[in-house]
């Protein structure tokens, strides 16, 4: 499967040292990525606030995509369109032994967070 990723000028150093950055999901562009749910409750938000610390901490991750010639993309991620398109052969990428192509998920968007009800 091929995937893509939209980088500014330095991008070419992905190319240059065949590495990667994976980043903490804080430190993402949009504040709500990762965020589970939000609720009235301070218990259950205090659970969700205690989630999205675990994951914090855990996880990291790198973001492609499957679109090779998105303007939004382009303005956005490659600098006003005067960075470079890196083209990947998932397949042929491998960490800790296994293939990226078995380890991708497909983001799902939503314009709605997830609200818990109170427990009454």
């Amino acid at each position: 499967m091929d995937l893509y990723k939209y980088c500014d000028k330095n991008g070419v150093n992905i190319l240059r040292h065949k590495v990667l950055k994976i980043s903490p999901i804080d430190e993402f562009n949009d504040p709500f990525e990762f965020k589970l749910a939000k609720s009235d409750d301070e218990y259950i938000n205090k659970a969700v606030d205690a989630a999205y610390k675990y994951q914090k901490e855990s996880y990291r991750m790198v973001c492609f995509t499957a679109q090779d010639n998105n303007l939004i993309l382009w303005s956005h991620y490659a600098r006003n369109h005067t960075g470079i398109l890196i083209k990947f052969n998932t397949k042929l990428i491998i960490v800790d032994d296994v293939k990226v192509s078995e380890r991708l998920e497909k983001v799902i968007y939503s314009n709605d967070m997830i609200k818990i009800p109170e427990n009454n």
